[in-house]
């Protein structure tokens, strides 16, 4: 009988690998393999200072579960984590800039995010581990059977207001201690007995262990065990050691540490540092300890400390630990301090051999609260609680219920009027839109229209004579008489062009609006076969500014106050708009529309025009119709997060690259290649070439700007001065 598949999603992960969290996960992943088929995924990082991609991709299989490991993006920018204090205090933290800091200390993987996303179904749970990092506080947004194993500790990173988000959309969660339970509960409230597991982790009878040969047989001394940097508190530590070795220079005890080395150590005879150990050798030292000692402040469970309380050596810990301080409470056999002075002084009453404890204490107390078998029936009935609720805690970017499915009408079409707007700059675009539109079946029973500002005769000569089909009106007459009216913001006058279509198509009751940023990828009769008689339009949701709405307060103050939109209203993006003119005639005219857009500056211009003027009247189309790909990884992976908008990015019927990201400058796009491909083909390929290969291009008030001739005028300033600069570039300006 097969197994049911839950995944297991951590930072880095690999058998050298001896991090608390990375130790915890191997030791759980083997206990939860005779009930599961385990998929640990993971990064090819070893590294957690750099995130370097050191492993390599792909799947490695073991005898208990199976290793997906995938690529890291980024380098981890401690900048930012050095900042966090004063970041957490500012004016300008935010969900948006608070996953920035994030994805900084990373490890990023996009092709891990992608694949939870993709492939969540076919686990029956997905555990995400250590909230510090880019891969639990990204990947799990929206994955509706995650359930958190956090590793919290109380510090300045867990009061980002994004991470309080967050765990309040978790409904599931496995804690290693009750503390670590209680601190999350200062920040969500209470989390329901039936839906966490703790403690997470178990330990077994320990096998009788001999010395390793790694010391001297008769040697005393106390051990640190894990990795030895200013973080876990070995500064503090080593410092004690010194001090207490200088106040009392006769004693023999000695300071062993294990583990990676991560900061500077003292010169001293009586300080041993053996590096990375076996299993074995690891238990074998501290069984034979004098005390295991654990200066940390953040702990959420502490293996090394349960591991020697089960060998029965007393354990010396920082009282500021709750966790750490709960150990040795109940068990009874270890001590704390609470300063340098306090832990000099518990030195030298290990040195003496003052400390008594009741033997068996330390593993008593183990053996009967970190029981693998309760702990991994308690996982298991978590797991099937949750299948059982299947409560989809998701945060879309747009209500399901608004959006309608499309019926198939395999023969006439309702809508046979395509049109576009363009001046003499986005020509070429327009022709790679249209031959894409072009290899379509149902292109030759097509009507296309351009609606042009300011093109020349010659352009439209040579477009009239490439497509039989289209015919070229011009709109400049008509955009003249309003122009020095208009507040655009970031768009080219031409895009108000489409106000026009009311009086221009007199004839038609239906048109398809297609900006010029376009790529049609499949057939498209679905979308013109659509009744839409009861609707101003029908139109895709913005994904982008859905999400910005949620973002940023500015944003979401502009739709409250500007437009009046309640937050459950959606916004559509009119890149992709079926107008029903027919309706819109009844109430509007082209100049009222134009009126419009003269009396105040509008943040998306004739978009936020027609949004407001909808009423609601919008036939809601899936995102593929309009899909929208952002050149910002953080937006891109919070609009991936809705499983609506990712269906959508499998197949999408047209790709808008929307905000100016063509592929011409855009070479992450994921439509890059086929983009590209593309274009080949189509008229004034050539032209927009040279423009790419030149220099990223700006569009703005319809002139062109080159990045590269900024620089060169600047230059041009700093060895003629200001009088012949401004004459050079008012001479070129009388060329456009």
């Amino acid at each position: 009988m097969s197994k049911d598949k839950i995944a297991i999603v951590i930072n880095r992960f690999n058998s050298d690998i001896c991090g608390g969290s990375e130790t915890h996960c191997r030791l759980l992943a083997e206990q939860l393999s005779s009930i599961y088929d385990i998929d640990i995924l993971t990064t090819t990082a070893i590294d957690d200072s750099s995130w370097t991609n050191e492993l390599s991709e792909g799947i490695e299989i073991l005898e208990n579960y199976n290793i997906h490991r995938f690529h890291v993006n980024d380098l981890r920018d401690f900048s930012k984590e050095a900042n966090l204090k004063k970041y957490i205090t500012s004016s300008i933290n935010n969900d948006e800039s608070d996953l920035k800091f994030l994805k900084a200390i990373g490890p990023y993987s996009e092709d891990l995010i992608n694949y939870v996303r993709r492939n969540w179904k076919n686990y029956k749970a997905v555990i995400f581990y250590t909230y510090y990092f880019a891969t639990f506080t990204i990947s799990s947004i929206n994955i509706p059977n995650r359930i958190y194993l956090p590793t919290l500790h109380d510090e300045d990173l867990l009061q980002l207001g994004y991470l309080k988000k967050l765990f309040s959309q978790c409904k599931y969660y496995i804690f290693n201690s009750e503390q670590e339970k209680s601190l999350l509960e200062t920040k969500i409230g209470k989390i329901k007995q039936e839906n966490y597991v703790c403690p997470s982790f178990g330990m077994n009878e320990p096998r009788i262990l001999k010395l390793p040969s790694l010391i001297g047989k008769h040697e005393k001394y106390i051990i640190y065990a894990g990795r030895i940097c200013e973080g876990k508190g070995c500064d503090r530590l080593l410092s004690a050691f010194c001090k207490f070795k200088l106040k009392y220079p006769k004693t023999k005890l000695k300071l062993v540490l294990i583990g990676k080395l991560d900061l500077q150590l003292p010169k001293s005879k009586d300080i041993i540092y053996l590096g990375f150990v076996s299993e074995e050798e690891k238990l074998g030292l501290i069984r034979n300890a004098k005390a295991l000692v654990n200066p940390s402040l953040n702990e959420s469970l502490s293996i090394v400390c349960l591991e020697s309380l089960l060998l029965d050596t007393p354990i010396v810990v920082d009282c500021r630990s709750s966790v750490l301080l709960n150990h040795v409470e109940r068990s009874g056999f270890g001590k704390c301090f609470k300063n340098e002075d306090e832990l000099i002084q518990l030195i030298q009453s290990i040195s003496e051999d003052s400390l008594k404890f009741d033997l068996n204490n330390g593993r008593n107390y183990v053996l009967h609260n970190y029981n693998w078998n309760k702990i991994v029936n308690e996982i298991k009935n978590l797991i099937e609680r949750m299948d059982r609720e299947n409560d989809n805690n998701i945060d879309y970017l747009t209500d399901p219920s608004n959006f309608k499915q499309l019926s198939k009408y395999p023969f006439s079409l309702q809508c046979r009027t395509i049109v576009f707007s363009s001046d003499e700059n986005y020509v070429p675009f327009f022709c790679f839109a249209i031959n894409s539109l072009k290899k379509l079946e149902v292109f030759n029973n097509l009507k296309i229209f351009l609606l042009s500002d300011n093109i020349s005769y010659k352009t439209k000569k040579q477009l009239t004579q490439e497509f039989n089909n289209l015919e070229v009106i011009e709109c400049s007459g008509i955009l003249n008489k309003y122009s020095s009216r208009f507040q655009l913001n970031t768009l080219p006058r031409s895009t108000l062009s489409r106000f026009l279509m009311l009086d221009l198509l007199k004839n038609d009751k239906t048109a398809l609006y297609l900006d010029c940023d376009i790529l049609i990828r499949n057939d498209i009769r679905d979308l013109l076969n659509l009744d839409i008689s009861e609707f101003y339009f029908a139109a895709c949701p913005d994904s982008h500014i859905q999400l910005i709405r949620k973002l940023r307060k500015e944003t979401t103050m502009y739709f409250e106050k500007e437009l009046n939109f309640k937050n459950t209203r959606p916004y559509f993006n009119a890149g992709v708009l079926l107008f029903n003119l027919e309706l819109l005639r009844q109430r509007y005219t082209t100049s009222t529309l134009l009126e419009e857009a003269t009396k105040k500056k509008w943040f998306w211009e004739d978009q936020d025009i027609l949004n407001n003027l909808s009423e609601n009247k919008v036939y809601w189309l899936d995102y593929k119709w309009n899909f929208i790909e952002l050149g910002d990884s953080i937006l891109q992976n919070l609009m991936g997060s809705d499983p609506i908008y990712f269906e959508a990015s499998e197949n999408p019927t047209i790709v808008h690259f929307a905000g100016g990201l063509l592929p011409t400058k855009n070479q992450q796009s994921s439509f890059y290649a086929e983009f590209w491909v593309n274009a080949r083909s189509s008229l004034f390929y050539e032209r927009v070439l040279t423009l790419s290969n030149n220099g990223n291009l700006s569009v703005k008030d319809n002139k062109i700007i080159k990045f590269d001739l900024i620089r060169k005028t600047f230059k041009y300033y700093k060895e003629n001065g200001y009088k012949k600069t401004y004459r050079k570039i008012i001479s070129k300006l009388k060329k456009y």
